[in-house]
């Protein structure tokens, strides 16, 4: 939030707390939301808050699937009106069909068995339309589903541990992207003929994708680098060096346009999202595989909830700013369309060739526009920790994990959904100013605000007045609830017609605290310090600087007036009038000797009418003030032997006898005496010096005194030896 301080007066709807009435600072503060940043504040329930700061409607979501033995959903196809899940922990496949409704039972076609591999990491369809599954651990195996669902086993390997993608290219050709060799392998459509494509130089080849030319694209894991293959040739082309460490996922849209996500695990294990464990201990030798072990928590309730700040966390390479998607044309041009502090670990273009993002940090999905990069954070849900597989299309449905959940994604927006601000606070008790909203409400839907009021930060802890009533949300929104320190508020967002939703994009709130009295503190008066001088040269201390320092909680521009006294007398003097600066230099030597008192006002007349201006004083320590200088009471001389005995008794007035010198024979052979205490502490001392000069004859002394203001007197002896 951002705090905007502007003089004007408003028109405010006013309930107060007592018969009295407070006066109020002519200056308004204003609080405003109009950033994502800010309104990821509040608390959202059934809305979305965009990357432009805008809150909408959610679209309508729906938990089909829930399973407490399984740790992720890994990928999701459909295939003619069935859906097929990869999980990892049982390595179950399910299949449910697309309409299935919640809390459905789907049927598990493979993960019975003991024998069966416990991580399915890719799914995909053969030339007959068939299922396929690559497995990973121990060895990775490719698994052909017939049409009842009877797995064959058509290729494995005890070299190549896993299969991350699959894709299924002209003439049934069989594409495998594997690791942790960084292989691509290409079967014959029954599974036969094995060859190496292409052997990267990156452990892992994660993610494929088919061009309707029959190329492949591939993103590996290790150096982020994005390879065109030709299958015809096998000639491989690197078209582009990403900087990141892993390529998580490749997805080409209708133009032939590619994004590429990245994914750096790095950035997920400093976050303490994502935990690497596999219970037959057969993991990547650069412990990428994305094995997430089962966690004690409760099935979830898919919601709407507040999105945690993000993290500064690096990411494998280096980059604070987290993992990015680039867009390259078919000309090879490349942009960066979306970075941010999250792991990134799947993405699907939906049916208008937007980007719908999975990632980390309570399973958010991300709804990117390619050619805007507005993006919009659709979806999310605290109590799973990610989402891991994504089917876009007529029907989304998401693949959340940790724990297991399907997720069904409409596109159409809930009924109503509400946005509960944070508490604001005004740092006083105040009156808040009437609230303006810029939002859109379209046809058949309806937008309602409610305010509340309290004094204290959090109003689970009490001490704040019941809601107000909602009224219809307008420019101009006045505030019902009686003055508090704290005010929060309410949007209610409403449709009839699930295609439309209404909207907000800025929220300022208006609050004026009581007109409170200045502060006044530390008023000082000082003379500044010397500059370096000889010892001879007087000390210019009769100038005096005055200075205080000042407070007004109600920010309000403060004049001050300075004042003088003597310390035996009730009568001040007007030293200044409205002083603009928190100091004033006074010329001593313009008054008398002795003790004063100083006086400072300040007030805040500058900022508010002359009938509310409040006004503050604050009085000095006594002040001397010392023009005159020391007086010798008594000096005598007397020759003892070679030596000159000086007997002298001083005393000053009103400060400390600060120092004696002298110099015999000499303008600027100075010497310096102590007292018969041995030290200056008092208005009157007494000294006893001797003196030895070089030679006999006539001597010329001249001794002088000082006092703490600077003022000094001199003497001159003739002595005979």
């Amino acid at each position: 939030m951002h705090k905007i301080f502007e003089i004007t007066l408003i028109t405010i709807v006013l309930i107060m707390f007592s018969t009295s009435t407070p006066v109020y600072a002519v200056k308004t503060v204003y609080t405003l939301y109009n950033t994502e940043e800010q309104f990821k504040t509040g608390d959202p329930n059934g809305v979305t808050i965009t990357s432009t700061g805008t809150i909408q409607l959610s679209y309508q979501t729906e938990a089909i699937l829930t399973r407490t033995g399984e740790w992720t959903i890994n990928d999701i196809i459909q295939i003619d009106d069935q859906i097929y899940l990869a999980t990892s922990g049982q390595g179950t496949i399910y299949q449910l069909p697309v309409d299935a409704q919640p809390d459905c039972e789907p049927v598990a076609i493979y993960g019975d068995q003991e024998d069966q591999a416990r991580h399915i990491f890719s799914l995909g369809r053969d030339e007959k339309n068939q299922l396929l599954a690559g497995t990973g651990g121990a060895q990775a195996q490719l698994i052909r589903f017939d049409s009842r669902g009877k797995p064959t086993t058509i290729w494995s390997s005890n070299e190549i541990k896993y299969i991350w993608s699959i894709v299924t290219g002209p003439a049934g050709r069989i594409y495998l992207a594997t690791g942790p060799t960084g292989k691509i392998i290409t079967l014959d459509p029954d599974g036969a003929n094995e060859q190496v494509l292409y052997q990267a130089g990156e452990k892992n080849i994660l993610t494929l994708v088919l061009d309707p030319q029959g190329r492949l694209y591939a993103g590996g894991d290790e150096f982020g680098l994005i390879y065109r293959i030709d299958p015809s040739t096998s000639k491989a082309t690197i078209i582009y060096d990403t900087g990141h460490k892993e390529i998580s996922r490749l997805v080409l849209d209708n133009q032939g346009v590619l994004y590429a996500a990245t994914s750096d695990m790095m950035a997920a294990k400093i976050a303490g999202r994502l935990v690497l464990a596999d219970q037959d201990d057969s993991r990547p030798e650069n412990g990428n595989a994305m094995y997430f072990p089962p966690v004690s928590r409760p099935t979830p309730a898919v919601r709407i909830s507040r999105m945690p700040p993000r993290s500064n966390n690096r990411n494998g390479n280096g980059d604070q700013e987290g993992n990015e998607i680039f867009k390259i044309d078919p000309q090879g041009f490349v942009t960066s369309i979306f970075k941010q502090a999250v792991t990134i670990h799947c993405m699907a273009l939906d049916s208008d060739q937007s980007l719908l993002i999975g990632i980390g940090d309570y399973a958010r999905l991300i709804h990117l526009n390619p050619q805007t990069r507005q993006a919009a954070v659709v979806f999310e849900n605290p109590d799973c920790s990610q989402i891991t597989a994504l089917l876009a299309g007529k029907t989304t449905l998401l693949g959340l994990s940790n724990p297991f959940v399907l997720v069904r994604l409409g596109c159409q927006y809930q009924p109503n959904g509400y946005y509960l601000s944070q508490p604001c606070d005004a740092e006083q008790v105040s009156r808040w100013g009437l609230i303006q909203i810029q939002s859109e409400s379209p046809d058949q839907t309806r937008l309602l605000i409610q305010t509340r009021t309290g004094n204290t930060a959090d109003p689970e802890k009490g001490g704040w007045q019941d809601w107000g009533p909602f009224h219809p949300v307008e420019r101009l929104n006045p505030v019902t609830s009686a003055p508090g320190r704290f005010l929060q508020y309410k949007l209610l967002f409403e449709t009839t017609n699930p295609a439309v939703t209404p909207s907000v994009s800025e929220v300022k709130l208006a609050s004026q605290i009581p007109n409170l009295a200045p502060l006044l503190k530390n008023l000082s008066a000082r003379r500044p310090e010397p500059k370096p001088k000889q010892p001879e040269q007087p000390n210019p201390a009769n100038t005096i600087v005055i200075s205080w320092q000042a407070e007004d909680q109600n920010d309000d521009d403060l004049l001050y007036n300075l004042y003088i006294r003597a310390l035996d007398s009730d009568c001040w003097i007007l030293l200044e009038k409205d002083i603009e600066d928190l100091n004033y230099t006074l010329d001593g030597l313009t008054l008398a000797d002795g003790h004063y008192d100083l006086k400072v006002e300040a007030c805040d007349r500058a900022s508010n009418p002359s009938d509310s201006a409040l006004t503050t004083s604050r009085i000095s320590q006594p002040l001397i003030i010392d023009n005159t200088a020391p007086e010798i009471l008594q000096l005598n001389w007397q020759s003892e032997g070679d030596k000159i005995r000086i007997d002298l008794q001083a005393q000053d007035q009103l400060s400390v006898i600060e120092s004696l010198d002298y110099v015999l024979d000499s303008s600027t052979d100075w010497q310096k005496g102590l007292p018969v205490d041995g030290i200056f502490d008092n208005t009157r001392e007494d000294f006893k010096l001797s003196i030895q000069p070089e030679r006999n004859g006539r001597h010329f002394l001249t001794i002088r005194l000082r006092d703490t203001f600077g003022n000094s007197i001199y003497r001159n002896l003739t002595i005979e030896l």
